[in-house]
């Protein structure tokens, strides 16, 4: 099975409706806060590789998603991310 990343704030309206489809959905994933120190660090360096700073940003095995690149709605990057995970 895919490893899922999702890349956080807290306080993120779009953050929290993905983990709330996730969480309906049983699908496990790592959440990285990028408020923090150490998830801050992560994710400057995922940031080089993406070309942006938009959240919430999720890594599904390889595959980086990133809002209005990869996907246009949380609905929409749900839709992938259960494509991507063979659901």
């Amino acid at each position: 099975m895919k490893s899922i990343r999702l890349y956080t704030i807290m306080l993120c309206p779009y953050c929290i409706q993905l983990k709330e489809l996730l969480d309906n959905e049983g699908i496990k994933y790592i959440e990285i806060n990028v408020d923090s120190e150490v998830g801050g660090i992560e994710f400057a360096s995922i940031q080089k590789v993406a070309k942006s700073d938009m959240l919430p940003m999720v890594i599904v095995g390889n595959k980086v998603l990133v809002p209005d690149i990869g996907f246009r709605t949380i609905l929409e990057c749900f839709e992938i991310i259960l494509k991507l995970m063979g659901k």
